[in-house]
C-alpha cells in the first residue's frame, strides 16, 4: 500500500484511503545566533537546517509567524566633559594672547535601561544636567553655556544614512563663538569628551575609550525602536521587506516558497521612522531579534 494513505476499514469492509498531512516543523531564528556580514553591518546570516535542504525533489516553504525583539535592561554609566578652547588664541584684534583660562565642566551620568525604554531617556537625562548645571566660573565671573544649545539629541543623519547619539550642538550651528576677555574677543571651539564608564555603555555607545570632538560627538546608535526588517527570503517582494518587528503574530502567517538549493538567508534591519536608515544591534547579543517560522514541503500542510 503506498505510504502516504493510511486505511480505514468500515464495517461494510470498505476501504477508505485518506492522504496524510504532512505535520510542519517549527524553528526559532536567533539574531545572537547569526554571523553578522563584515561588509554590511545592518545585515545577519542565518542557515537552514540541513533536513530542510537534504529533501530531494522537494522546494520547502517557510511560513513566518513572528518576529519581535527582546531588549535587555542596561546599566549606563558614563563620563561627560565639555571644555572652552581657544585653538590658536588669536583675537578678534589679530594679535596673539596668552593662552586664556576659558575651563571646563564635566559629571558622571548613570542611566538604567529597562526593557521598554529606548534611548530617549538617555538624551533626557543629559538635557536635565546641563539645564541645571551647565555653567561655566572664570575668575570671579560665571558663564552660562546654556544660551549655546548643548544638549543630547538622537537624530538621522541624510548623509551618512544613520541615526546618531549627539551630544553638543545641532548638526547645522554654528560650532565656533565669540569670547570676550580682559577686553579681548576670542574666537572659541568647545570640546565634547564622552567616557564610557560601564560594560553597557560600552556595547551601547558602540565605544570602549573616550572619544573627543570639537562640537558635538556622535555614536552610531539604535534607538530600541521598532525595526523593519528586509530578507532574501522575501525576494518576490520588490524590496525584500519581510516585516517589521513587533510583539503580535502575522495573521494569517505569511509564507514564502524557498529552494532545496538555498543554505543560507539574510536579514536586514531598519529604523521603520527612516527606511533608508540602517540598525545594528550592539555586539554584546543582549539585546536579541527572535524570528518564530514554520517549515513543510507541500502546500496541503499550509492549510
Amino acid at each position: 500500500m503506498d505510504q502516504r494513505y493510511s486505511a480505514n476499514v468500515s464495517e461494510d469492509r470498505r476501504v477508505v484511503l485518506t492522504p496524510l498531512r504532512e505535520v510542519p516543523e517549527e524553528i526559532t531564528f536567533l539574531l545572537s545566533e547569526a554571523e553578522q556580514d563584515p561588509n554590511i553591518p545592518n545585515r545577519y546570516w542565518f542557515e537552514f537546517p540541513n533536513q530542510w535542504t537534504n529533501q530531494p525533489n522537494k522546494d520547502p516553504i517557510i511560513g513566518i509567524r513572528d518576529i519581535y525583539t527582546t531588549n535587555t535592561n542596561r546599566f549606563i554609566k558614563y563620563k561627560c566633559k565639555v571644555s572652552l578652547y581657544s585653538p590658536l588664541n588669536l583675537g578678534i584684534d589679530n594679535e596673539y594672547h596668552d593662552p586664556p583660562t576659558f575651563g571646563s565642566i564635566e559629571t558622571t551620568l548613570i542611566h538604567w535601561l529597562d526593557g521598554s525604554d529606548n534611548i530617549r531617556i538617555i538624551t533626557e537625562n543629559f538635557n536635565t544636567w546641563w539645564k541645571s548645571d551647565g555653567v561655566i566660573t572664570q575668575g570671579t565671573e560665571e558663564h552660562d553655556w546654556q544660551a549655546w544649545e548643548i544638549q543630547a539629541y538622537y537624530g538621522y543623519d541624510r548623509t551618512t544614512h544613520k541615526t546618531n547619539l549627539c551630544f553638543g550642538r545641532g548638526i547645522d550651528e554654528d560650532k565656533q563663538y565669540h569670547w570676550i576677555l580682559d577686553d579681548v574677543e576670542y574666537l572659541c571651539d568647545y570640546v565634547i569628551e564622552i567616557t564610557p564608564l560601564s560594560d553597557d555603555a560600552k556595547a551601547l555607545f558602540g565605544i570602549n575609550e573616550t572619544k573627543t570632538a570639537f562640537g558635538r560627538v556622535e555614536v552610531p546608535m539604535w534607538s530600541r525602536h521598532q525595526c523593519l526588517v528586509k530578507s532574501s527570503i522575501a525576494a518576490n517582494d520588490k524590496n525584500n521587506i519581510l516585516g517589521h518587528t513587533r510583539n503580535d503574530s502575522y495573521n494569517p502567517i505569511k509564507y514564502y516558497r524557498l529552494t532545496s538549493s538555498m543554505k543560507k538567508f539574510w536579514i536586514e534591519l531598519y529604523e521603520t521612522r527612516y527606511h533608508d536608515c540602517p540598525v545594528a544591534f550592539p555586539n554584546d547579543k543582549r539585546d536579541d531579534l527572535i524570528i518564530e517560522a514554520i517549515i513543510c514541503f507541500t502546500a496541503q500542510a499550509m492549510i
